[in-house]
């Protein structure tokens, strides 16, 4: 199947589940090229939705002028889109986020290339508390290219990253993904209990790996992130993540890897919230591998 040309999405499966799109081109649509959103939650005891799409090429989504590109080319949300499968599509030339696949994803041996033409705070595959993806493996990811031209000023700038695990990400694993071009090769922002393995990450034009932390545990409330007191008590949010037997390439002369926080007792947290152990490193340019800053 073939969609072009499109005013607004290629596909729009409200409330769907249980769909399979396989071996489609869907090219120059205003809004996502497929939209599955605000359908009810699984049955209870229902581990996956049964949704696949693989094998298809998507290109030039959401190229709305003067629109603020919110969406994903591909965007799957909600508890009824439960364990979708993403495997060997083709991402290209993508605005924004290439990729949003839903609560516990599985997004598998696909291929992005050329991705946040347009705006920042974005990646070529973005997961967070509202799409938690389950496992981000055998991906290959390049060439993003960033224009930030008519952007509002007042929101400052914004990380662009080959994988984004944005505010409060939990339990994904990065695995055997290859990442190159991007600003930031991997953003970790506000996660926890993340796996990054066996991942070839090079040529990032600011950190190959950055983890952020800006707010401890909170809840979305009337559009901001409130913490969560205990006690009197915030907790951190950016715990036990696992780093290992990665290839980590810096071109920059910087560093390989930068985590920042603002949230718990300083550097001791830093150090407590990540493992690494098994990386090889490219010290040619930099023998600065691990940068942290403590922003209390």
């Amino acid at each position: 199947t073939k969609i072009s040309d499109v005013g607004r999405r290629g596909v729009d499966l409200l409330k769907a589940k249980g769909f399979r799109i396989t071996n489609s081109v869907v090219s120059y649509t205003t809004q996502e090229a497929i939209s599955a959103q605000n359908g009810l939650p699984l049955p209870v005891g229902t581990l996956s939705s049964g949704n696949e799409i693989i094998g298809n090429t998507f290109s030039f989504i959401g190229m709305a002028a003067g629109q603020h590109l919110v969406r994903a080319s591909v965007n799957i949300t909600g508890d009824y889109a439960r364990g979708s499968r993403f495997s060997n599509n083709t991402f290209l030339d993508t605005p924004y986020v290439s990729l949003i696949g839903g609560k516990e994803a599985e997004i598998t041996g696909n291929t992005f290339k050329n991705y946040c033409l347009w705006l920042d705070d974005c990646g070529a595959i973005y997961s967070s508390i509202w799409s938690p993806s389950r496992l981000i493996e055998g991906n290959i990811i390049s060439g993003a290219t960033v224009n930030l031209e008519g952007k509002p000023a007042a929101r400052g700038p914004y990380p662009v990253a080959g994988i984004y695990l944005d505010d409060f990400s939990d339990g994904v694993i990065v695995r055997g993904n290859q990442i190159s071009g991007a600003p930031v090769g991997l953003m970790l922002h506000n996660v926890k209990n993340i796996i990054i393995e066996n991942n070839l990450i090079n040529n990032a034009r600011d950190t190959l790996l950055k983890g952020q932390e800006d707010h401890p545990i909170s809840t979305y409330v009337n559009g901001r992130w409130v913490p969560v007191v205990v006690n009197g008590q915030t907790t951190p949010s950016m715990t036990n993540n696992t780093v290992r037997n990665n290839q980590l390439i810096d071109t920059t002369g910087k560093r390989s890897i930068l985590i920042d926080s603002n949230q718990g007792n300083g550097l001791n947290h830093i150090r407590s919230s990540f493992i690494f152990f098994g990386n090889k490193y490219s010290a040619l340019l930099s023998e600065n591998l691990l940068e942290t800053s403590a922003n209390l």
